[in-house]
């Protein structure tokens, strides 16, 4: 009984000390520390991306995919347009021919209606069908640009934690650090992008 009363005495005084020096006792392998400090660092993301090189070249190549088809479905609601105009008419000239009692002429502009109304329903389809592509394929460009930007920022961003030792990386627009040991490494990742 008077062995468990020391005991325990003890291993609370012993507790109580540690907890009081805060000693730290790795429990595996050595603890490195960065030249930051802290190990983290902080990058703005976003405005990494919007000034890497790259990223304009390839903004500018999307707009200028979007202009070509854009052109392409201006083209087409042109045509759809102009057989609606040559519609108006066929629908004048058959008040005409009704009038005349001209069932000959009612017969060939019925044709001609049917003709002109089948290219506007195909011209319907061409424009529904090319701007959905278009939709497809810018998001699909935007897709596959980003990726290639994000890679080569991905490679600068190993590049200097692994020269630092820095442990951590951390968009800068997503955590808030009030400390002055916040490293914000920005200009240095933009500066590394120069001429990619």
């Amino acid at each position: 009984m008077f062995s468990k009363k020391i005991f325990l005495s003890f291993f609370i005084l012993f507790f109580l000390f540690s907890a009081a020096c805060a000693v730290e006792i790795p429990l595996s392998g050595s603890v490195k520390r960065g030249k930051t400090g802290n190990g983290i660092v902080f990058v703005d993301m976003e405005k990494v991306f919007n000034a890497h090189p790259m990223s304009e070249r390839l903004k500018n190549e999307m707009r200028s995919f979007a202009q070509t088809r854009k052109q392409a479905i201006e083209e087409m609601i042109k045509e759809h347009d102009g057989a609606m105009e040559r519609i108006k008419l066929i629908n004048i000239k058959i008040t005409e021919a009704h009038e005349a009692g001209d069932t000959a002429a009612l017969a060939e502009l019925a044709l001609r209606m049917d003709e002109e109304q089948k290219f506007i329903q195909q011209q319907k389809d061409k424009i529904s069908d090319l701007s959905k592509r278009t939709k497809t394929e810018l998001a699909m460009m935007e897709e596959k640009n980003s990726l290639a930007v994000l890679k080569e920022i991905d490679a600068v961003l190993k590049e200097i934690s692994e020269r630092t030792e820095v442990g951590i990386i951390l968009d800068k627009q997503s955590v808030l650090c009030a400390s002055g040991l916040c490293r914000d490494i920005t200009d240095e990742v933009i500066k590394r992008l120069e001429g990619r």
